[in-house]
């Protein structure tokens, strides 16, 4: 499956680049990108355009020289798509966003998604060069959810790149449909996936709490291989509950880099309360936070990066009478109150966060976020929130004197 995941893929060998090679055009295009991207060519967004993207869409068999097929800087609204591909109709059906290596990031995603919004696109592709993102702008979710590929010209073979370009781009496939058809399935295909991949933690801890026999025997049989020792179930049920406790193979499953944290927080001890007042322990991992709305942002953004669909589902079925705390218009989190903007985070996958709230209001909703995300309040996640006592006023207290 051609997805997100497939960047951290291992390159495969790839054949090199020759004029009268066996390579198919798109293959040898490929190899002609990452040859320039490898070099530092491709030094600003116009490089790109004509370097690497032209060449692409070439060996695709795009006219890049009709513009009646392939359209430069096409005018939509007050803005100009930098590629729009023509098949037998007058609307675009892909539309192609060139931004400068390394920008191809969640602005460019937006920029891109009003254009084909303005223009009912069935396929729009966002690329700096070397990775190339295919979207399906009709799709339902976040940008994220409607990502069925994502090509990276360097990480990846070129048969790798080349398939799924060919099949998703080429110019005949997407004349005949075949395309959008091709892209529809492949991203219903990753949203199963993704669906499936954001309970393999809760899995993973209930196979540990209460194995299966076939689980321990296969363990057996590895130990019993290594030591010539027949080993008692017992102590390998007992490892196993050990291994739990300890959280080690929650964090062992975590095969993405480590994300650093919000601006906003930090794990210096000198600007923390006094013992980590603050603070969220999930699946056995603590973290210490500076403030209660740290925390909240903390949390929400774990469960964010855990499920692409959770903050879609939070702001559906959770809202005030007059507020809302999950957008991905920020301004409907401050719209009766525009003093309040500073009170808001970023979440992944384009979302926005209220923090305007008091400790235990915030408590709530992160015990309506775990019922969302399926996770066990007190158990798989465990919050810290401290409430500060009231001090009564002076008048107050010399009444109760009395």
């Amino acid at each position: 499956m051609w997805g997100l995941e497939m960047a951290t893929a291992r390159r495969a060998p790839s054949l090199p680049s020759a004029s009268g090679s066996d390579l198919d055009p798109v293959r040898e295009a490929v190899l002609a990108v990452r040859e320039g991207l490898e070099q530092g060519r491709f030094r600003r967004e116009a490089d790109i355009s004509a370097g690497a993207v032209a060449r692409v869409l070439a060996a695709l068999g795009w006219d890049v020289f009709d513009p009646r097929v392939v359209s430069r800087e096409l005018p939509i609204g007050q803005r100009r798509a930098d590629y729009a591909l023509f098949g037998s109709r007058s609307t675009p059906a892909v539309l192609l966003e060139v931004k400068d290596v390394g920008k191809a990031d969640a602005r460019g995603e937006e920029q891109l998604f009003q254009y084909c919004f303005h223009q009912g696109v069935p396929i729009a592709v966002l690329t700096d060069g070397r990775l190339w993102k295919l979207f399906l702008p009709a799709g339902e979710g976040t940008y994220e959810d409607r990502c069925f590929a994502a090509l990276d010209f360097l990480d990846h073979s070129d048969a790798e790149v080349a398939g799924p370009l060919g099949r998703f781009l080429g110019c005949d496939e997407v004349r005949s449909g075949r395309a959008r058809a091709d892209a529809q399935a492949a991203c219903e295909a990753r949203r199963r996936q993704r669906r499936a991949a954001a309970e393999f933690e809760r899995v993973w801890v209930s196979v540990l709490s209460d194995p299966d026999p076939s689980v321990l025997d296969r363990f057996a049989q590895r130990v019993r291989e290594a030591t010539g020792i027949e080993p008692e179930r017992g102590r390998i049920a007992e490892f196993f509950r050990s291994k739990l406790t300890a959280g080690a193979p929650v964090r062992k499953l975590r095969r993405r880099p480590p994300v650093p944290p919000p601006s906003d927080l930090t794990q210096d001890s000198a600007t923390q309360p006094a013992g980590g007042r603050y603070s969220f322990t999930l699946f056995g991992a603590k973290r210490e936070c500076r403030r209660a709305k740290d925390v909240l942002v903390a949390v929400f953004t774990e469960l964010a990066r855990r499920d692409a669909t959770f903050c879609e589902r939070f702001a559906a079925k959770v809202r005030g009478r007059t507020r809302v705390y999950l957008a991905t218009d920020r301004s409907q989190l401050y719209s009766t109150d525009p003093a309040t903007m500073a009170e808001t985070a970023e979440l992944p996958g384009g979302w926005w966060i209220s923090t305007h709230s008091s400790s235990a209001e915030k408590e709530r909703r992160i015990r309506r976020a775990c019922e969302i995300a399926g996770l066990k309040y007190g158990r798989d996640l465990v919050v810290h929130l401290p409430t500060r006592k009231r001090t009564p006023p002076a008048e107050d207290t010399a009444a109760a004197s009395r």
